[in-house]
């Protein structure tokens, strides 16, 4: 991994305002954008590409790309990161809305959602409690719109801002969509404002776990458009800071994510202090990410050698990382996603087509490198169905 020149260098945490510290894990020309659709290889071959340069909060704990650049990241209809074709995570989807409806009495309540890619968890929260849904998103496609039998919703093809007037909800959602912003102390305080003090709507954010990527060394989990990362602590203490009472802050989808509930709160905001925390120092987590990228490295370069046959399970951020960091794309024999509209298209810079699961019947792999262990089930019963067999390697568990 070459070192990247730091375009900037913010000298303070965007969560909390403290002094940053250099964080010791650096990627360059990386893609910009993991998950835009690209129809041929030359045009996955000449994508925008950035660096990535961690820095961390000794006060928070918050850590981000200091180096980002959001103009280079495009958030359209072309954007294509829904995980709703997979089985196991529209199962986790749907028991989370039902979960929700039934322990906090959603019924004939309004919703709002932050980022609600094609209306997935909405048209869910929606349906489980008989509920009206308005959903923001810039990549949001009609024709791609769960149909619900009760309860209504739509969706603006537009980014949420400070300058969007907030209506009245009883429930404001936002999913995987914080870990993309970069200024998050002023979001969240731009979101309390636009609330106001005339009613107490519960708040329901969903952020990827900066903890189990600090102890698996997940490096494949740090990628361009993620430009902001949150452990349990520092996800709390920036609602605290910025007006919000914190009901809880748990660990859900086999640690994946953290998932927040808050109400604003009614009196001025306390200055958070920083918690104990067993999370490892950003010395050791930058020290780990690089390890296990070497590790890695020295795998693909291992399949290549002995002439073994690798796929990639799973056609999105997760494998960009993976082989834009190791480096070590021609080792890789066919990269294979569930999502048919990602069929024939191409992942950015490595240029490898993606395929559907059938079409493995023709590459017939050694071993299968599944990017998320937490699909293998679902995907051994596919492989099963197509009568292929091979190795299976989990990132993340090997």
């Amino acid at each position: 991994m070459e070192q990247p020149v730091a375009a900037r260098w913010p000298s303070t945490c965007p969560a909390c305002s403290s002094e940053a510290a250099r964080f010791g894990y650096q990627v360059r020309n990386v893609p910009t954008n993991s998950v835009c659709i690209l129809r041929s290889e030359a045009e996955a071959r000449c994508v925008a590409v950035g660096d990535i340069d961690l820095a961390g909060c000794a006060s928070c704990g918050f850590i981000w790309n200091a180096v980002f650049d959001p103009t280079l990241v495009e958030y359209s209809s072309n954007y294509e990161a829904t995980q709703a074709y997979s089985d196991t995570y529209s199962r986790f989807l749907r028991d989370q809305a039902d979960e929700f409806v039934k322990t906090h009495g959603l019924h004939r309540k309004t919703i709002v959602e932050i980022g609600c890619g094609h209306g997935e968890f909405l048209a869910a929260l929606c349906e489980a409690g008989d509920n009206t849904g308005l959903g923001y998103d810039p990549a949001f496609s009609p024709d791609r719109a769960p149909r619900i039998n009760r309860g209504s919703y739509r969706v603006l093809a537009e980014i949420f801002d400070a300058n969007t007037q907030l209506p009245k909800a009883d429930l404001i959602c936002c999913r995987n969509t914080l870990e993309h912003i970069p200024d998050v102390g002023a979001f969240v305080k731009s979101l309390r404002i636009a609330i106001g003090d005339d009613g107490h709507p519960m708040v329901f954010f969903q952020v990827p776990s900066w903890e189990r990527i600090a102890y698996e060394g997940a490096f494949w989990d740090v990628y361009y458009e993620h430009c902001s990362y949150f452990t349990v602590e520092s996800l709390r203490s920036l609602f605290d800071r910025n007006g919000f009472d914190v009901l809880s802050c748990e660990r859900s989808f086999g640690d994946q994510y953290l998932t927040l509930l808050a109400r604003p709160a009614s009196a001025a905001p306390l200055k958070s202090e920083r918690a104990n925390t067993d999370t490892p120092s950003f010395e050791e987590t930058g020290r780990a990410l690089r390890e296990k990228a070497a590790d890695w490295s020295a795998r693909l370069s291992d399949s290549a050698s002995n002439a073994t046959s690798t796929v990639l399970w799973g056609g999105g951020s997760k494998a960009v990382a993976l082989l834009t960091t190791c480096g070590k794309s021609t080792s890789v024999a066919a990269v294979v996603d569930i999502n048919p509209h990602k069929d024939g298209t191409f992942l950015p810079l490595s240029a490898h087509c993606v395929i559907a699961p059938e079409k493995l019947r023709s590459v017939r792999p050694d071993r299968i490198v599944v990017m998320n262990p937490i699909y293998t089930g679902e995907i051994r019963k596919q492989l099963d169905e197509l009568q292929i067999e091979a190795d299976i390697l989990e990132l993340g568990t090997t």
